[in-house]
């Protein structure tokens, strides 16, 4: 009953203030997710931080799930139970009568979209099983503190749910420096044209020197290749002219596909 409690006050928390795109435009840290509302358009930052220690313990210890398993979680840092050789460096640990299980890594873990609520899913497989844990995070500033909440076992073998109520899983708007813009920017498209155009830069410098200084030359000759650059127009006409007669030659199925000379 809590976990669908949980579920319907975080669709009505995440209706009221947004959605999530389900995935980030970047991560400045482990913990903390940066993304743009597809809603207000607006730029958000989930920070997880609070709901986890980075020393290598668990936040969250011994918790009694409602399958009445024990569990240990931390929300973005691996952590580890000494001893107990199943639950090392994982983000959250099972246990049952002194039979340990880990359960998802950092490395292994992301945010996604489930309607109008955001999840944080990881995996983390160990003799030959992967079990997958799923943390429903529930938008609440009401509360005094950060309250975790297991559920545990699910109907699908191996998947196990959580919950993660209170200010941590409210999203608050983002105003990074202008470093973090920046990279926000720099897509695949951009990084490839600035790549093209340091390459075209280094073409042009380089080849110029060569041209002054080895061969003597001066004014627009400097340009390498200056003879293939002027005729690259021409040669570009004449290709496509080529190609539009050959096409036309086929609709009239004839044509001397013969390369007339402009």
């Amino acid at each position: 009953m809590f976990g669908l409690a949980a579920t319907l006050l975080s669709a009505l928390v995440w209706t009221a203030r947004g959605d999530f795109p389900g995935q980030c435009d970047f991560k400045p840290t482990p913990c903390s997710c940066v993304y743009t509302d597809t809603i207000t358009k607006q730029r958000m930052i989930l920070d997880l931080g609070s709901a986890s220690n980075a020393d290598g313990s668990f936040k969250y210890s011994e918790q009694r799930g409602d399958d009445f398993y024990l569990y240990w979680f931390n929300a973005c840092h691996d952590a580890s139970l000494s001893g107990t050789g199943a639950c090392e460096n994982v983000l959250a640990c099972q246990e049952w009568e002194t039979i340990f299980s880990g359960l998802g890594r950092q490395t292994a873990s992301q945010l996604t979209a489930a309607g109008s609520m955001i999840q944080l899913r990881s995996t983390h497989t160990a003799d030959g099983i992967q079990r997958t844990m799923i943390v429903n995070l529930v938008c609440n500033n009401n509360y005094p503190e950060n309250t975790f909440k297991a559920i545990g076992d699910q109907l699908i073998q191996y998947t196990y749910l959580f919950d993660l109520l209170g200010p941590v899983a409210c999203p608050r708007s983002y105003d990074g420096d202008t470093v973090t813009t920046i990279e926000l920017l720099l897509s695949p498209g951009w990084i490839m044209c600035i790549v093209a155009f340091v390459v075209l830069a280094l073409y042009l410098a380089v080849g110029i020197v060569i041209q002054r200084m080895k061969f003597e030359k001066t004014g627009v000759e400097m340009v390498p290749n200056f003879t293939f650059w002027t005729a690259l127009p021409t040669l570009v006409k004449e290709g496509a002219m080529f190609v539009v007669d050959k096409l036309k030659g086929c609709r009239e199925g004839g044509g001397s596909g013969s390369y007339e000379k402009l």
